[in-house]
């Protein structure tokens, strides 16, 4: 009851006269809507509660208004259905209105802009939980409309972010995808390749978005496909495709280079059977951009100055992720792709560049479970698909299989540890507090010795800043729902499909294999085998249940 009376004063006070009181309502709102027993006492009045909050932003357009309103429909999401619409043209017609009419160097009423974009952003979020949703997805795709033709252009270039999101949250969420939905992929890319290539991360999610969730509709549209590649293909070759030797310029475009490995990646998984006849030429933009990496790394080696070790770092990285994104090649057709390879003559150094990248593939868990994918898949080959650069004296097959053990078995190792740091979590979590406090407890003035300690903090931040900066797109969060097909696979029963395989397909290539294990590494093999196993059965029996 106490609640309920809350309630009912707090909406009272939104329709007051006296507008202090009305600013003071909606911030009080946005704190009790917070406790989910509240919750259901709003609901009764949520018709209204909107409609005032709708002539205050007409009377006041203000930023924490905006902010407040979505905090509101964040927490009562499950009723928000029948007002999305509503709210979506308010939130339009605000940002549109702040946009034309008010100078660009107005912070205020651009970040109200801003968070109008937001807003609308999470009505596409929060609608995706609630079910018969796909008419209220095509009204919001028109009410969208408007603004993302304002602002998908270099004008708009600081609304850009929150637009590329309106852009992949409309082609995940709706049920259909409208002519023009489709009509901005060519304008996402063209934005990229103009004047957005700071942002294209965003680019990158906004374009997975296409590939992931309407795979079908990419399939049935070769141009589309084609568009992507050209933009991968801009973006490793900025000074002209296909160049010998590495521009410095390339430097420069070692972060969005990343981000394109990963979307030709995406496009390797969500496209299966569909890229066939673009394996080729896939695979030769990838083989010719991981020799540039190389040779570019060796010339800032020689330069040898704190830059040129900075650059360094990155081109390692990207050289790690051109190793996971050939991978998914592998695993995708390891047929074709062994042609290739054997066509370029570089079998031998395709391969020993993948071995020779295990040490930094370990630093991603889903990039070395990439890796043992495509490894593996070469037990599946038959012997007429396996070129002589794989059966010759070096028996470099044989070697792949154990590097592909190897992988599998850091892999558990990994899994292990994943184990453990959980279990342990919650204790470095308060050891970091402690450590914080230490600092903000003291209430004397700051000595030497605090000073010092504050160096340190400011070391650690420095350093998972840079960190974080250096790897770029490996390990990225905001790409992870691009990569579930690949990641929900368990390698284990990967592996034991492809040896067990192997025994069939090619019988003479398998005993060969096995010969030559020592005892140690058949235990190491049949342990893994046992996992995998193991692990088949569980799901089955999960099935059953």
């Amino acid at each position: 009851q106490a609640f309920a009376m809350g309630i009912t004063s707090v909406c009272e006070c939104l329709t007051s006269k006296e507008l202090p009181l009305k600013l003071q309502a909606v911030k009080a709102m946005s704190e009790v809507v917070k406790n989910e027993n509240v919750v259901t006492h709003i609901k009764p009045h949520l018709a209204n509660v909107l409609n005032e909050y709708f002539k205050l932003i007409d009377e006041v357009s203000n930023e924490e208004i905006v902010i407040t309103l979505e905090q509101l429909i964040c927490y009562v999401k499950e009723d928000v259905g029948p007002f999305a619409v509503s709210i979506a043209q308010r939130m339009a017609s605000l940002f549109i209105n702040i946009v034309s009419n008010t100078n660009p160097e107005d912070d205020e009423s651009a970040f109200t802009a801003l968070q109008c974009l937001r807003v609308m952003n999470t009505l596409l979020h929060v609608l995706a939980s609630l079910r018969d949703n796909k008419q209220v997805y095509a009204g919001l795709q028109k009410v969208y409309q408007p603004v993302i033709v304002k602002c998908l252009c270099e004008d708009g270039i600081e609304f850009l972010e929150d637009t590329l999101d309106l852009i992949g949250g409309l082609v995940k969420f709706s049920s259909e995808m409208s002519p023009f939905l489709w009509s901005l992929l060519p304008r996402v890319v063209q934005s990229c390749r103009e004047y957005a290539i700071d942002h294209v991360q965003n680019v990158v999610v906004a374009l997975g978005r296409y590939i992931a969730y309407a795979p079908r509709g990419m399939s049935q549209n070769p141009q589309a496909v084609k568009q992507i590649l050209e933009l991968i293909a801009w973006v490793f070759y900025p000074s002209g495709k296909g160049a010998d030797q590495p521009g410095m310029d390339e430097v420069d475009m070692l972060i969005p280079c990343q981000y394109m490995c990963k979307m030709a990646t995406m496009l390797l998984i969500h496209q299966r059977t569909n890229l066939d006849p673009l394996i080729p030429d896939i695979l030769k933009l990838l083989f010719k951009k991981l020799n540039r990496v190389m040779i570019l790394q060796q010339e800032l080696k020689k330069q040898g100055d704190e830059e040129s070790k900075y650059y360094i770092q990155r081109a390692v990285v990207l050289r790690t992720i051109l190793v996971e994104t050939i991978c998914t090649a592998l695993y995708y057709n390891p047929a074709i792709f062994l042609q290739v390879c054997s066509q370029m003559k570089c079998t031998k150094e395709i391969f020993r560049v993948i071995v020779d990248s295990s040490k930094d593939l370990k630093e991603d868990p889903s990039a070395l479970g990439i890796s043992i994918l495509g490894l593996s898949s070469l037990a599946l080959l038959p012997p007429n698909a396996i070129p002589p650069e794989l059966v010759g004296q070096d028996k470099l097959m044989l070697h792949l299989l154990n590097t592909g053990v190897g992988q599998l078995a850091e892999l558990k190792g990994l899994e292990e540890k994943k184990e453990d740091a959980e279990t342990d979590e919650e204790e470095d979590s308060e050891a970091e507090y402690q450590e914080f406090a230490y600092v903000d407890n003291n209430e004397d003035a700051i000595g030497e010795e605090d000073l010092e300690h504050i160096k340190d903090l400011a070391t650690k931040i420095r350093d998972v800043i840079h960190d974080d900066d250096m790897h770029g797109a490996l390990g990225d969060e905001f790409l992870l729902e691009f990569f579930t097909p690949t990641n929900e696979t368990d390698k284990f029963e990967f592996f034991t499909f492809c040896i067990d395989r192997m025994a069939q397909v090619n019988e003479a290539a398998y005993k060969e294999w096995v010969s030559v294990l020592s005892q140690q590494q058949k235990q190491v093999v049949q342990a893994l085998v046992n996992i995998g196993k193991q692990r088949s059965k569980d799901k089955a029996a999960a099935k059953t249940e």
